[in-house]
């Protein structure tokens, strides 16, 4: 794993910081660890969920007669039973 130095940051943030870590019964390191990586996966997630909308919109909408998610699932189902 890498490590981070941060200099310089606002006291106000520094304690911020540190209400934060009590209230979530952390260390000041735990608690900084644990907003990267929310926000790390935060933005992942948001990635991820462009290319779906993306992959979305090449899809034909659904129509009356086309099978339902719920008859793809029955489907497959009735596959594995076999």
């Amino acid at each position: 794993m890498a490590n981070l130095t941060v200099r310089d940051v606002d006291d106000d943030v520094v304690e911020w910081l540190r209400t934060q870590a009590k209230a979530h019964q952390r260390s000041l390191e735990g608690e900084i660890r644990a907003l990267l990586e929310r926000e790390a996966r935060q933005r992942r997630m948001g990635a991820w969920l462009k290319r779906v909308a993306r992959l979305r919109k090449q899809l034909p909408p659904w129509q009356p007669g086309m099978p339902t998610a719920a008859d793809l699932v029955r489907e497959g189902r009735d596959e594995d039973r076999r």
